[in-house]
């Protein structure tokens, strides 16, 4: 990995931790903070879809995890980080952490949006059920 490369992931972590949520939340009622709000919360996530594959190319299987779960804590509705978050767990042989993923992907999808997940993140779950050796 090249120095660049490097200060690259340092800075993507710093912007990643740096994010505290939407951007002046007490003022949502003003038309002008909500595409700043917006802005800013797409390029959080994006930094998080980024940070995150670099960390599983490189198979550092922890820290794509943590920053998965970081995306949580911001936005509870994006099912990517959950079956990413999974597909971590199960690399790792936590098996039981990638099932409650799963449960916490399920309740929230269903509460926020009112849908179940995705045919993907079910068979996820299906084959962790099935592999009682992880």
């Amino acid at each position: 990995m090249g120095r660049g490369t490097t200060e690259a992931i340092q800075q993507t972590q710093k912007a990643i931790n740096f994010y505290q949520g939407a951007f002046l939340p007490g003022d949502a009622s003003e038309p002008w903070t909500n595409s700043i709000r917006e802005r800013l919360r797409s390029k959080f996530l994006r930094c998080v879809v980024k940070l995150g594959h670099h960390w599983q190319d490189i198979k550092e299987w922890e820290k794509a995890a943590e920053c998965y779960q970081r995306g949580l804590e911001v936005d509870e509705r994006i099912e990517q980080f959950y079956l990413n978050l999974m597909i971590m767990y199960q690399r790792l042989g936590r098996r039981t952490e990638a099932l409650s993923v799963y449960d916490r992907c399920r309740r929230a999808l269903s509460s926020t949006l009112g849908i179940e997940p995705s045919p993907e993140t079910n068979s996820l779950r299906n084959t962790l059920l099935l592999d009682k050796n992880s």
